[in-house]
């Protein structure tokens, strides 16, 4: 179930990476993001750069105009200010067009902290990439290309007001997903569609947000019939009819967030077994070890913690985790002798024959096996007897 999870999980990941990618190719702003770590230190890779950069040249870290001479000192500047300020920091590069005109490019540069597989780096937004040279063919081209990844994408989308949080665009696809009309959509504010009770927690994050591109998640959506389900939000800030505006896109999560109840149900069910496990093994008077098939320790009870204690340094090094069959020096080895008294060596090794025993357990070569032993306690000799015994689950 896990690996399955994983696998889904990754299958996501490509998706949104394709649906963001388009995205961020239709708005007006360029948009790259660079990994790098340190963060003000050399690239070592591109998460993103969109249509309106350059070509990337073979092994080449930065697009044009960034890979150009003079550009890294400035860059390295605002990519350091905006690590100091926590805010996105402006920087204008030279930026020589096609027709051997001097242009200038300006960039916003903003950190960007480590999530999941990203290392962490910094994104530049290219503000007004093409500089008014295109006119309105470009802004066509560009409209044209936005909405066709934007009206016809299988993924809900919509526009909101920055400020006032009012639906200024949907896509059909949200129209599909929340069961209400484009109409009834555009009369509606964004917190209309989580419950009353997510509310105060959306409210609280829209106050913090402070990057242009977020991810946050998951969140409670409800439909038109009243119906919850989960969503992951991708949302990239722009400017829409002249006014601030968020883009985003809300990926349904509900099947997998399933699954992670279900693993945290069963986990929480192997917590309540364990618990129930120790409570049984420390009633027991008996000093108690329970090894895995591999040999592992991975419980005792606390009958062996108090004679531990009465043993004192010279106790064998035994605890939860270590591997019974790999160690010779605490555990003790097939020449080791029984301790006898006097012998203060500390952590002594166990008698040959109880090693045997535990090892003819788990080889497999026995299902139960025994040995009877002397240990000096407290100045006084007492006589042991071990009892090794295999335990089947269900599977064998």
């Amino acid at each position: 179930a896990a690996q399955l999870q994983l696998i889904l999980n990754g299958l996501a990941a490509d998706e949104r990476a394709r649906l963001l990618a388009g995205a961020l190719d239709a708005v007006d702003d360029g948009v790259l993001i660079v990994e790098a770590r340190p963060v003000d230190g050399p690239p070592s890779g591109l998460s993103h750069a969109s249509r309106h950069f350059g070509a990337v040249a073979p092994f080449a870290a930065l697009p044009p105009p960034l890979d150009r001479p003079g550009v890294v000192g400035p860059l390295r500047a605002a990519i350091g200010r905006s690590l100091a300020s926590g805010q996105a920091e402006r920087v204008a590069v030279l930026d020589p067009r096609a027709d051997g005109e001097a242009g200038i490019a300006r960039l916003d540069i903003s950190c960007l902290a480590p999530r999941g597989l990203f290392t962490g780096g910094w994104m530049a937004v290219l503000r007004d990439p093409d500089g008014g040279r295109q006119g309105a063919e470009a802004a066509e081209a560009r409209e044209r290309m936005f909405r066709a990844l934007y009206d016809a994408n299988p993924v809900p989308m919509w526009i909101y007001d920055e400020h006032d949080l009012r639906l200024l665009s949907v896509n059909e696809a949200m129209v599909t997903k929340y069961g209400y009309d484009a109409q009834t959509l555009l009369g509606m504010s964004l917190l209309d569609l989580r419950p009353a009770e997510d509310v105060p927690a959306v409210m609280q994050v829209l106050s913090t947000r402070a990057r242009a591109h977020e991810v946050s998640g998951p969140w409670r959506h409800r439909a038109a019939n009243g119906d919850t389900f989960h969503v992951e939000i991708v949302t990239h800030r722009l400017e829409w009819q002249g006014r601030p505006a968020i883009l985003t896109a809300a990926f349904d999560i509900t099947e997998r967030e399933l699954a992670n109840r279900v693993l945290r149900m069963r986990q929480a069910d192997s917590d309540r077994l364990l618990r129930v496990q120790s409570a049984i093994l420390d009633s027991i008077p008996a000093v108690v070890w329970l090894l895995d098939a591999a040999g592992n320790v991975v419980a005792m009870n606390r009958a062996w913690h108090r004679l531990a204690a009465d043993l004192g340094d010279t106790a064998p090094d035994i605890r939860i985790g270590r591997d019974f069959r790999g160690r010779r020096d605490g555990f003790g080895s097939a020449g080791a002798g029984y301790p006898m008294a006097g012998d203060t060596d500390a952590a002594r090794p166990l008698p040959a024959g109880m090693v045997q025993a535990v090892l003819s357990v788990l080889s497999g070569q026995k299902s139960e096996a025994s040995h009877d032993f002397p240990v000096m306690v407290g100045g006084a000799t007492r006589w042991f007897q071990t009892t090794v015994t295999a335990v089947v689950d269900a599977q064998g």
